[in-house]
């Protein structure tokens, strides 16, 4: 197989995380303002049609790759990996932000947006956006069918209306369960 450049191997990561020819292009490091908007699909798809390329966006791929699981179980355990996601995931050992293949592919799952650019020196920058963990915590109650408030799912309440006499005199007990 041909050796990849570094700009090469960064495009094939890229697209194989956005599925976007401009956007991987950006990422990789080639100079996008020097195209006009058709000619980067069109440099992108160049560089698709190369058989190292191509091979290296099938392999980055397939590391993310896995079978989509719609169960209650799996959308429960996806939702759980946002609400309880530890954003040190995302950092190396030396304090630097992990590549996307860096991170292991059940966590990636919590990531809701990957922004990846050139920094002003020249390196491949990531940005990521984790899911609202919020908004997986109510949709976890929701198909749990638990409130917000710890209970289960909203009933209509019982309530006992009735006369009573006591010491005090008459009066009307009210009773809601």
């Amino acid at each position: 197989m041909t050796k990849l450049t570094d700009k090469q191997r960064r495009f094939a990561e890229a697209y194989a995380l956005t599925l976007d020819l401009p956007t991987s292009l950006k990422a990789a490091g080639y100079q996008i303002q020097n195209y006009k908007p058709g000619d980067l699909n069109k440099k992108g798809r160049e560089l698709l049609e190369k058989p190292a390329i191509a091979q290296a966006v099938q392999q980055a791929a397939a590391a993310g790759g896995r079978r989509i699981d719609v169960s209650k179980p799996a959308l429960l355990a996806a939702l759980a990996r946002i609400v309880w996601f530890d954003i040190a995931e995302l950092v190396d050992d030396d304090g630097r932000i992990r590549k996307p293949a860096d991170i292991p592919p059940e966590l990636r799952t919590a990531i809701e947006v990957v922004r990846i650019s050139e920094g002003r020196d020249g390196q491949v920058q990531y940005e990521y956006r984790i899911g609202s963990k919020v908004k997986a915590a109510e949709l976890m109650a929701k198909v749990l069918g638990i409130t917000s408030h710890g209970n289960t799912a909203p009933q209509r309440p019982r309530v006992r209306v009735r006369t009573v006499e006591g010491p005090a005199g008459k009066g009307t007990e009210v009773e809601v369960s």
